[in-house]
């Protein structure tokens, strides 16, 4: 996996590796549909709520459901009790989206948001051409839904604070239509 390009410019690699580092982390397992909530931490921790969520391409909310984590040993997984991640009731959808989010139950802090993107037709392994080190697909799942997403158009602000030899920049996206805005990635870049 390439994090970065020939001229240092980041993939998508990058923005996989940063979001499954995180030291607390929601995560999706595809072989049981279930969610995990793993703790990179060097030490315990406790009072955490997982709430996770499924949209239809149209940002219409027809799954959630939320559940209360206890303590999770460091550096370990703990399954979340949430109902099974369903499918849209409409299959023809295509594509659907599930956001996974992890609050600290005390403050409720936002600690970690993740976003999957699935398909209602999965991958297809093809085990009879399995090798040791490489199980092709027989058949990829289908996303070409994702390009019927419309374009949006957002609204943007940010403000640079400095302090010393520190400067630190707010950036406030606004999405002013009613259409998902999926993959907006906020690059910063001095002039």
């Amino acid at each position: 996996m390439n994090s970065y390009d020939y001229y240092l410019a980041v993939g998508g690699g990058y923005f996989g590796t940063k979001k499954g580092c995180e030291m607390i982390h929601a995560m999706y397992a595809y072989d049981d549909r279930a969610v995990y909530v793993t703790n990179s931490l060097y030490q315990p921790t406790q009072s955490l709520k997982v709430v996770g969520e499924a949209f239809t391409l149209n940002g219409t909310c027809y799954w959630r459901d939320e559940a209360s984590i206890g303590v999770i040993a460091a550096d370990s997984a703990s399954k979340a009790e949430l109902s099974t991640v369903q499918q849209p009731l409409n299959a023809e959808d295509g594509a659907y989206f599930v956001r996974l989010s992890v609050y600290n139950e005390k403050d409720g802090s936002l600690v970690s948001k993740n976003l999957y993107w699935f398909s209602t037709t999965d991958d297809v392994n093809d085990w009879d051409n399995s090798t040791w080190y490489n199980t092709p697909c027989a058949q990829f799942a289908d996303l070409t839904q994702l390009r019927s997403l419309p374009r949006v158009s957002l609204d943007t602000t940010s403000l640079t604070t400095v302090s010393g030899d520190t400067a630190l920049t707010t950036v406030t996206i606004g999405n002013l239509n009613n259409a998902v805005a999926f993959f907006v990635r906020v690059r910063l870049q001095w002039r």
